[in-house]
């Protein structure tokens, strides 16, 4: 059954904000270890940067005409930035 499943992962699809992912992630790790207080900052990243990825690599899938179009995912990085920096300022 698991011999029918085939992920196709090209790297050269991931965006930076895989690299936020990752700089979260390692922030959260540090934080855990001298300021758990701190902890919530770098998980609410490491979340933003994994649905903007999501959002991007949707984007880049779904929407054909890109040129005339790049509008909308500008549109909805914004939206999550603004989600990520009103999240970030009630912790």
């Amino acid at each position: 059954m698991l011999d029918n499943i085939k992920i196709n992962l090209d790297f050269k699809d991931l965006s930076w904000y895989v690299s936020i992912s990752i700089l979260a992630f390692i922030f959260s790790v540090f934080a855990l270890i001298y300021k758990p207080e701190f902890i919530y900052y770098g998980f609410i990243t490491f979340l933003y940067g994994v649905f903007a990825q999501i959002v991007d690599l949707a984007f880049h899938n779904i929407v054909k005409d890109k040129e005339d179009k790049l509008w909308i995912l500008f549109l909805l990085e914004l939206i999550l930035v603004v989600i990520w920096a009103y999240i970030a300022n009630t912790i």
